[in-house]
């Protein structure tokens, strides 16, 4: 596992990139259920790993020392940190590997695992099912893929990122965000289109979110 907390500007905010499983490793926490909460620190860390930040960030005159504190923070977590789960993590990458697109069937043939058993496990580290995970990961690479070409039609985009079609994208991404393909492209908000890929918004090359 490995971790590196970035931020940019001054603490007016602060993400890291962690993997899938992390949360559940480093806080016990699965990341599914801290969607669209903010959770202070003080919630997840133990009263020793409190001080050892708060100790960090008083000795920083710098953004290169605040960002060591965190490091350091998180560096310390790690050497604690609950034991990987090999199969589950086997399953995160295999997810990330084909772009979300590969079916759950396939996911327990190459792990040999039951439906059920991949489902529990699953849910129980990263706070979601297998199916809505891969519908994450597959929206997050097309949106990346108009980030990167905003010149084809979302009709080309949806085809060739495996949508039935134009419509379904559109259902899509309405679904996790409100609004539509268009409206996404047009948006200027720098931490949404850096957590989807388009860090270019931020100044110092930070990228926030994975």
């Amino acid at each position: 596992m490995d971790v590196e907390s970035r931020y940019t500007g001054g603490l007016g905010y602060m993400m890291a990139e962690l993997y899938p499983t992390t949360m559940y490793r480093l806080f016990g926490v699965p990341v599914g259920r801290q969607k669209g909460l903010m959770a202070p620190w003080a919630d997840l860390l133990g009263a020793n790993q409190v001080d050892v930040l708060t100790d960090g960030l008083r000795n920083a005159s710098t953004r290169d020392q605040r960002k060591a504190a965190f490091d350091t923070l998180f560096r310390e977590m790690i050497a604690t940190a609950r034991p990987p789960v090999p199969k589950i993590d086997a399953a995160v990458k295999l997810i990330g590997d084909t772009q979300g697109r590969i079916k759950i069937a396939e996911l327990c043939d190459r792990l040999s695992m039951t439906p059920r058993s991949l489902s529990r496990r699953f849910r129980h580290m990263t706070g979601f099912t297998p199916k809505f995970y891969t519908r994450i990961v597959q929206l997050h690479a097309t949106l990346g893929k108009i980030n990167a070409d905003d010149q084809k039609t979302l009709s080309d985009v949806a085809l060739e990122n495996g949508y039935f079609d134009q419509a379904h994208f559109i259902r899509t991404v309405h679904e996790f965000f409100g609004f539509t393909p268009r409206t996404y492209r047009d948006l200027a908000d720098p931490l949404f289109h850096a957590c989807m890929g388009r860090d270019a918004f931020l100044q110092d090359g930070a990228s926030l979110c994975s």
